[in-house]
């Protein structure tokens, strides 16, 4: 029982409503001790009952020059977050054990003895209150939703959380070569979004960027797992994919895997869900669920109120959040993002969480952070020795006398674009294999360096099964949703030989045939996921841009016309 006992004199300190705690400190050891201010001492240490107004709000209050204001505004007592929701439903008496001073110097040496204080008043006012009061208070109906038991209950709001295609985009990302990405670990700027330490000055944020192709995505894969590999560490991660679905592809969809995988890491936070300040919404949603099946429509500032609530009852844990191509979604939605997790990101100073959040996109002109590092990729050495350690491995040309020179070169032409030189390497490995060695200098230096200008070159260079090509190529782009693999394999099939189209043997056609299918028709830039149910994408952001920019109309000029005609039928 010690744990409830007074905390004693020496640890109730009060500062100056004016003076902010020092952030990214667990303790007050740097603030300044004369901003204490100086208080009659208590002749007993007994609790003292006090009623009044108790003020409900939405967040945790932890600004002195707030408190201050609304005390002598709306003669509040204290702060907290629940009674005002329940009161929408029950009218009843809220009784507080006052722990600190709702100011930025959270002290939570008191809570146990607030806690204890508030329970025995609360037993010694039920002691008082004559018993056939509590038979003639009016009960509270109790909704078909509510009829689940609390831990039923979150589940189910839990569940509903989660999406097909959830985490697909990161698990498509290509892995890391061997030996490259380690220069990431031992950068300045990662060690310092690093350090707790440093916390003010970067506020939690690593922002890095690169042009298209560079190997962002990798680069953000290759940190999420290394962080994974810290068990004091919860890692959660989402990687924005414009070829996905809508889910995939907007900050709604982010939201909701961001929570359900901090849940599922920490479920002692399902909690969350019991809310109260959120009750309503919830418990709309949950009707939703157990009414009608399936997953609900959620709001997004819920799921903003819930995240927030989870984060800032982590206490001291670390958590740490990768968000991957922000250029691939809205770039609106976007902007309020970054916000809000500005926003999260002064929450988690104050409440001493270590909270980490790595972003990577495009040289965005219009979005940037206030506080947070910055790391272009492309300028990067280790990643230009990236660069050179995937061509030196890659180019498989023996003996080849000028096999160094057209390294270097493929390195000073490639501008740090790792998916230059992945496309690169492979027609040079071609030529070379084909025997073709006259040719390989002529050839190298005949490839655009522009990625759009290189797909061009690499979809009119081949003119093979040219009708494959455009047909699956226009699927990928104008379906309505991404395709499985055996969707896109007959519906280029129907366009191609509706007579041979028959019921689907999948002993005769094997999903191996269609993954060789869609290789060859799409000129190695479509892939399926690696879903439990593949869909099919191009190989890259990149890739769609240039055929719904110019490349369908510079290819096939003609091919628009019939592609509205085939959408009329």
């Amino acid at each position: 029982m010690t744990k409830f006992s007074h905390p004693g004199t020496l640890q109730d300190r009060l500062f100056d409503g004016t003076y902010d705690h020092v952030p990214s400190l667990n303790s007050c050891e740097l603030c300044d001790p004369y901003k204490l201010l100086n208080r009659s001492t208590r002749s007993s240490t007994d609790p003292v009952i006090h009623y009044g107004v108790i003020a409900s709000a939405n967040k945790i209050m932890r600004h002195g020059k707030t408190r201050d204001q609304l005390a002598r505004e709306l003669n509040v007592l204290c702060f907290e977050m629940e009674a005002a929701g329940l009161m929408d439903h029950l009218q009843c008496l809220v009784v507080r054990g006052i722990c600190d001073y709702s100011d930025s110097h959270k002290n939570k040496k008191w809570q146990e003895y607030a806690a204890a204080t508030a329970a025995a008043y609360a037993k010694e006012l039920l002691s008082v209150i004559p018993s056939n009061m509590a038979n003639d208070t009016p009960g509270v109906p109790v909704p078909p939703h509510l009829a689940v038991s609390p831990a039923d209950r979150r589940k189910n709001l839990f569940d509903s959380l989660s999406f097909d295609q959830l985490d697909v985009r990161r698990s498509t990302v290509k892995a890391n070569y061997s030996n490259t990405c380690q220069w990431l670990m031992a950068h300045d700027d990662y060690l310092d979004w690093a350090d707790p330490r440093k916390a003010d000055e970067h506020h939690g944020f690593l922002w890095i960027k690169g042009k298209p192709g560079a190997g962002k995505s990798t680069i953000m894969n290759f940190a999420y797992n290394q962080a994974i590999k810290d068990k004091s560490n919860t890692v959660i991660s989402f990687f924005f994919n414009a070829r996905g679905s809508d889910l995939e592809r907007s900050t709604m969809g982010m939201y909701r895997s961001l929570l359900f995988q901090l849940l599922k890491a920490l479920p002692a936070h399902l909690k969350v869900f019991d809310d109260l300040q959120h009750i309503d919404k919830l418990d709309s949603l949950h009707t939703m669920i157990v009414c009608q099946g399936g997953h609900p429509e959620w709001d997004l500032s819920l799921l903003r109120g819930l995240l927030r609530s989870v984060v800032e009852n982590l206490g001291e844990e670390s958590l740490t959040c990768f968000v991957d191509a922000l250029d691939e979604c809205d770039e609106e939605e976007v902007e309020g993002m970054v916000e809000y997790f500005e926003d999260l990101g002064i929450c988690a100073i104050f409440n001493r969480t270590h909270l980490r959040i790595c972003f990577s996109s495009r040289h965005y002109p219009h979005i940037d952070i206030q506080h947070g590092r910055q790391l272009t990729l492309e300028l990067q050495e280790g990643h230009k020795e990236d660069v050179a350690t995937y061509i030196r491995k890659k180019l498989k040309f023996g003996k080849f006398k000028a096999a160094e020179e057209i390294r270097s070169r493929i390195q000073v032409k490639s501008g740090g674009i790792f998916m230059w030189v992945v496309l690169v390497v492979d027609i040079l490995n071609e030529e070379y294999k084909n025997g073709r060695m006259f040719q390989v200098k002529k050839r190298l230096e005949a490839i655009p360096t522009k990625l759009s200008d290189l797909f061009k070159e690499i979809l009119s260079r081949d003119q093979n099964n040219l009708r494959d090509m455009q047909l699956g190529i226009q699927w990928i782009l104008f379906a309505k949703r991404p395709l499985k693999l055996e969707e896109y394999y007959f519906a280029v099939v129907s366009g191609l030989c509706p007579k041979e189209l028959g019921e689907w043997d999948p002993d005769e056609v094997t999903r191996d045939d269609m993954n060789r299918f869609l290789l060859s028709s799409s000129k190695g830039l479509a892939e399926a996921t690696k879903a439990k149910n593949p869909t099919v994408q191009f190989i890259h952001e990149s890739v769609r841009e240039f055929f719904l920019k110019d490349g369908l109309r510079e290819l096939w000029p003609n091919l628009v016309g019939d592609f509205s005609m085939g959408n009329g039928k």
